[in-house]
């Protein structure tokens, strides 16, 4: 048995909501880490084998695991002994182990080749599958089954989500009517092999497009209803070629017209004696002191926010404010970053311009950016600060908690004081009041909690400084990867960009846990959805499933409401899944048994059990 070292934890840090050592945008990453905390911690004591830390993704955590622990061995992922981008990877790995080994089972798995799913056979150089169709998952190596085990959970999602809105748009829906319910789906609803203008959801063509409309059909069920009409309305009538052409060139004209429009900086000119406190907005509620406050949290030290010049040189628009409220404005000259010789141009950056009489003065229109960016930052920041401390408030009862150092030095990029035992103690006496009141503090460990001491195996070596900067890379990894979506591009477009990837990354790891439980269903809970007790006789479920079913089949709800109708086939759906979970696992499992879903690996049964 290894030397237990529960004794002590990884060091960590205390942050308070209502000080300004962190932007409102810091704070909102924590609280990401705060519920992937929390949700890592819902897991409980698990048996870690070989073939679960090989399907860890991260490989620096399968070389340290090899590195400090045996290669069999019990973790409880309550314990902070290593650091949360472990634990996570842990977590992670755990659920794909046994989502592999489920599908590995079944040998034979029906897939549908989307985009991710494509990207990993053609990384891995594989005939590259096309739509829905089987494969041999049985057959693949092993780390091709470990990358192919997130993007086939989320095809299950996806797949769900059709076969819901199959129930609700039997004829399928209007491509033109979901778009107009919601025009940012544009996107998503891109489908260069389409036939029609019609989204149909009674099997699977093309996934992403399907699940795309379906989500948000489902969503805006009454919305669509009668946007179709308009639709439908509309198409009848005869369009003029000619007519289409010249509306065609007049969108696109106003398209590039008003990109050019967002792309133009207003100019920045108000008279002698004006302060930011007469230009920014104020809010209910809002004084000075809050924007002096969000002025230091977003400046460069606490005292300048600079804006970067384009071009080679490097050359900066640095602001300041007094405690007037006065914009101080400062252009400086650079070489590559570097300041040169040049006398910096000062100047008011409300009232006067940077370089007065100068023919083209790029420099103004520099200092004129650096203002409308300085009020943007300002009012993002105010309203992100707010958001976080009552977010903070609302969860956990509380705006002061303790996260780990690496974490907060990863997305901060600053060295933080280790906080006191009295602080930690604190946070977890205020957290553990928040999720006893909520109702959310409970122990999902597979062991006996009385015997979790004995049987939990810790690393021979204490976690050291090498452990931790190992940890602070990962994060600053993640930080420094920038992968732009649409979203992303229209900011860009508009001159702003907030990017936050270790929250990101920490979001879609708490995200993937939750699918990756949800897929992992209970025995026990999908008795309890049929209102009886655990059997192993398949007539007494059925016989449960079809009561169900009667009350609650689409078809036989058709007369209610409509809020009353997706209820219902939410309960129906909800049926339906625990009736194929407990009839696939009669006679070959142990019924009260944590394995996946039945629809795992064979959705297009999704639709054939819409039909009694």
């Amino acid at each position: 048995m290894s030397q237990e070292l529960v004794r002590f934890e990884v060091p960590r840090v205390s942050v308070d909501f209502l000080g300004d050592e962190l932007t409102g945008r810091q704070k909102q990453t924590v609280l990401k880490y705060l519920s992937l905390d929390d949700a890592i911690e819902k897991i409980g004591t698990q048996r870690f084998r070989k073939s679960t830390v090989d399907n860890v993704s991260l490989q620096p955590v399968r070389e340290w695991i090899s590195e400090n622990w045996v290669e069999d061995f019990i973790y409880d992922l309550n314990q902070r002994n290593v650091p949360i981008s472990f634990r996570a990877s842990l977590a992670v790995g755990l659920f794909t182990t046994r989502i592999t080994d489920y599908l590995t089972n079944i040998g034979s798995v029906e897939i549908y080749a989307s985009r991710d799913i494509q990207e990993v056979f053609k990384k891995h150089e594989l005939l590259i599958p096309q739509g829905l169709t089987q494969i041999d998952y049985a057959a693949l190596p092993a780390d091709i089954k470990r990358e192919l085990a997130i993007p086939i959970v989320e095809n299950l999602y996806k797949a769900e989500a059709i076969a819901k809105a199959n129930l609700l748009f039997p004829n399928g829906v209007n491509q033109q009517a979901v778009l107009l319910s919601n025009p940012s789906l544009l996107f998503g609803l891109i489908d260069t092999e389409r036939e029609s203008d019609t989204v149909y959801f009674d099997r699977i063509r093309n996934l992403d497009v399907q699940a795309t409309a379906a989500r948000a059909c489902i969503s805006n069920y009454i919305r669509i209803k009668s946007l179709e009409g308009v639709v439908q309305a509309t198409q009848k009538q005869k369009e003029d070629p000619a007519d289409l052409e010249e509306r065609r060139k007049r969108f696109e004209e106003e398209m590039q017209s008003g990109l050019t429009d967002i792309l133009k900086v207003p100019k920045v000119e108000y008279k002698k004696g004006t302060t930011i406190y007469d230009v920014f907005h104020f809010e209910n509620g809002e004084t000075r002191e809050d924007l002096q406050r969000a002025f230091k949290r977003i400046a460069f030290y606490g005292t300048a926010y600079r804006v970067e010049c384009e071009g080679e040189r490097g050359d900066y628009v640095e602001l300041t404010i007094d405690d007037k409220g006065n914009l101080r404005g400062k252009y400086v000259f650079t070489h590559y970053g570097t300041p040169t010789d040049d006398k910096p141009l000062k100047f008011n950056a409300l009232t006067e311009e940077a370089w007065p009489g100068h023919p083209g003065n790029i420099h103004d229109e520099f200092r004129c950016k650096a203002v409308h960016d300085l009020v943007t930052d300002l009012r993002d920041e105010i309203d992100t600060t707010k958001e976080a401390i009552q977010q903070a408030r609302a969860r956990y009862n509380g705006t002061s908690f303790t996260v780990e150092q690496g974490f907060l030095e990863a997305i901060t990029s600053r060295r933080f004081k280790e906080a006191s035992k009295a602080e930690i103690e604190e946070d977890k006496r205020l957290a553990k009041e928040a999720k006893e009141t909520a109702g959310i503090y409970e122990k999902l460990s597979n062991f006996d909690e009385t015997k979790s001491n004995q049987l939990v195996v810790y690393s021979d070596k204490p976690v050291d400084d090498r452990t931790l900067e190992l940890d602070y890379r990962i994060l600053r990894a993640i930080k420094e990867q920038y992968h732009f979506d649409m979203s992303d591009m229209f900011a860009m477009v508009g001159g702003r960009l907030y990017k936050d990837n270790v929250g990101d990354w920490f979001s879609s790891v708490d995200s993937l846990l939750s699918k990756f439980r949800s897929v992992l269903v209970d025995s026990s809970e999908a008795f309890s959805t049929l209102g009886i007790p655990p059997t192993n006789n398949p007539d007494e479920v059925k016989k449960a499933y079809r009561a169900i079913a009667v009350k609650d089949h689409p078809d036989k709800t058709s007369h209610l409401p409509l809020e009353q109708q997706l209820e219902a086939t939410h309960r129906f759906m909800k049926a339906n899944t625990a009736y194929e979970t407990v009839i696939s696992r009669i006679g070959s499992h142990d019924i009260d048994s944590l394995s996946p879903t039945f629809y795992l690996g064979r959705i297009s049964k999704l639709f054939e059990s819409q039909h009694l």
